[in-house]
């Protein structure tokens, strides 16, 4: 099913639609009934229910409009796309000499059915309950507490204490499912080989999807067409995965992976806890210092990130001379909310890039990055052709 089609329309951006493309009122008052519920309204149209797909929505327009044109402007005021094309200023970053750091948060690898911080801290307090630790009552009320994620696993671990069944439930909580899209830590492969040059990658994850995407793509070797249509062949970037002992000295190199949170691999060098989080973004030679220099060198994108992340970045963002930019998800009417938030990450020396999460939820995000993908390939494919259109023309 598409369900990137609008249910509602505003009264007035379609009569506009109408008569720009010169409907006439008979087919006007034809057309109304065959797709909206509530012909008679005055402000919102509401699409009928049996209407779900663009291919329903063309064959109810074409069956009382003749004209292609005017069939395809109905049609795209029902139809939202324009958050899945590249904004100028990213367009920009990727075929200019600017270093690029993909920095990945939880919301990535929640498309693999990974929980959330949020959603895992909720299942860290059930588990006390289940093997008696708290009692139903004290899970209800630590369960409802608006105490952040930190603050809940740090309980769970105080409470549980023992590593292994820690590292256990970790594990088993965070077992990753496919997604009948498409794999995010794949669409980032194709996304760094379409802009033809190597990206620094980040994840504040532990679990280990990335890195295995990574290792699958290790050694093989990849085509990439430049802007005159030639081929490159090259090997894959990715080497090895570092996830501990960050310092401000090391060598940046994106053919590694950071996993600045630790990994699953190793589970003594995750970073869940409140303790654990201050003890390694206090230290300037450290992990903070590590970031420091990323956010110097580097512009940097954030995808999947949440805002409390941004919050322990603040200090290494807002010393960086770069600028740097988040994908982040919002509601088609939600244009004031977004806009608080814009002012906000803007302090940070964020642009944020809105996609929306109307249609298909958080998957939405694995659209844009095919849309990505598609956009550059298809453009230098074009200006390819374009070139030599005018050389031939010249000759």
């Amino acid at each position: 099913m598409d369900r990137s089609i609008k249910k509602s329309i505003s009264i007035n951006e379609f009569t506009y639609i109408l008569n720009l493309n010169k409907v006439s009122d008979a087919e006007r008052s034809s057309l109304i009934p065959i797709l909206f519920e509530n012909p008679s309204a005055r402000k919102t149209f509401l699409l009928r229910e049996n209407i779900r797909t663009l291919d329903k929505l063309e064959k109810a327009i074409t069956s009382i409009i003749s004209n292609k044109d005017a069939v395809e402007s109905v049609k795209s005021i029902f139809f939202i796309n324009d958050d899945l094309f590249i904004p100028p200023e990213i367009k920009r970053i990727f075929s200019d000499n600017t270093k690029i750091a993909f920095f990945v948060g939880a919301g990535v690898s929640k498309l693999l059915k990974i929980p959330l911080w949020e959603e895992l801290a909720d299942r860290a307090i059930e588990y006390l309950r289940d093997n008696h630790y708290i009692n139903y009552g004290e899970w209800s009320k630590l369960k409802s507490d608006k105490s952040s994620f930190k603050q809940k696993l740090s309980i769970f671990h105080q409470v549980v204490k023992d590593d292994p069944a820690l590292e256990k439930f970790y594990k088993e909580k965070l077992q990753a499912k496919s997604n009948e899209i498409d794999n995010p830590y794949r669409l980032f492969c194709d996304l760094e080989q379409a802009i033809n040059k190597p990206v620094l990658k980040i994840s504040t994850n532990i679990d280990q999807e990335w890195e295995k995407i990574l290792e699958e793509k290790s050694g093989k070797e990849k085509t990439i067409i430049s802007e005159e249509g030639e081929e490159t062949i090259i090997p894959s970037s990715y080497e090895s995965t570092q996830f501990s002992d960050f310092s401000r000295e090391q060598e940046l190199s994106e053919k590694i992976l950071y996993q600045i949170h630790g990994s699953l691999k190793l589970f003594e060098t995750t970073i869940i806890t409140t303790a654990e989080y201050v003890d390694n973004y206090r230290d300037e030679r450290k992990l903070k210092g590590f970031l420091e220099e990323v956010f110097r060198n580097y512009s940097v994108i954030f995808i999947g990130s949440g805002i409390q992340e941004f919050e322990i970045l603040e200090h290494c963002l807002k010393i960086s001379p770069n600028e740097h930019f988040a994908l982040l998800g919002t509601y088609i009417d939600d244009e004031n909310l977004f806009r608080v938030k814009e002012k906000y990450f803007a302090e940070l020396k964020i642009k944020t890039i809105r996609y929306y999460l109307d249609f298909q939820g958080y998957d939405r995000l694995l659209f844009l990055l095919k849309n990505w993908c598609q956009e550059i390939k298809s453009s230098r494919k074009k200006g390819f052709y374009d070139d030599l259109k005018l050389i031939d023309e010249v000759l």
